[in-house]
């Protein structure tokens, strides 16, 4: 693994993340994404589906909602001058859209590892109710895991699974979900 000078980041290889496309992604645990976003000018930028966050959202102003599904047809809205932290229900699919947004030519992005479950496990400010994270019966990203508009494919599938592919994830038999 490869080092990073503030000791709150790491860098991942191939081997480190499931859903990595590209090699160093830098992780960004909780507490240190809420200093970048309030005291260094990083924007959270959150992919998960609309009715995800209408569940439970970060607690912060700096907060781009960008689901993951309209994330090929918007990422330029992004600013490319900002460090830009992307995150999700549990960091796969922020890992995904970081690795993406990368070989768009995006240089300062990183993952908020552990999602806003890990976010609100640490009593990080959030919005709408805490226990709301994570569906009891999903894997993960708060949609049920039936409808292909959930956008991440999660039904039997660690596999993200672009929303209105007409296919859904492939490892069958997993309940991880994005």
């Amino acid at each position: 693994m490869e080092e990073s000078m503030d000791p709150n980041v790491r860098i991942t290889d191939r081997s480190d993340a499931q859903t990595d496309t590209l090699p160093g992604v830098a992780q960004v645990d909780p507490s240190t994404a809420v200093r970048k976003v309030r005291d260094e000018g990083a924007l959270l930028v959150d992919v998960r589906e609309r009715h995800e966050v209408d569940t439970i959202a970060f607690g912060l102003s700096a907060v781009v909602p960008l689901p993951m599904s309209e994330l090929e047809r918007r990422f330029a809205e992004l600013p490319r001058d900002r460090e830009l932290i992307l995150a999700c229900a549990v960091g796969r699919r922020s890992h995904q859209a970081a690795s993406y947004l990368m070989a768009q030519g995006y240089a300062h992005v990183a993952n908020l590892a552990g999602g806003i479950v890990l976010w609100s496990r640490e009593g990080l400010p959030v919005t709408g109710r805490a226990g709301g994270a994570v569906a009891p019966d999903a894997g993960g990203c708060g949609c049920d895991g039936t409808a292909e508009e959930d956008g991440c494919g999660c039904s039997d599938s660690a596999e993200a699974v672009p929303a209105g592919s007409g296919r859904r994830g492939s490892s069958a038999g997993s309940s991880s979900c994005c």
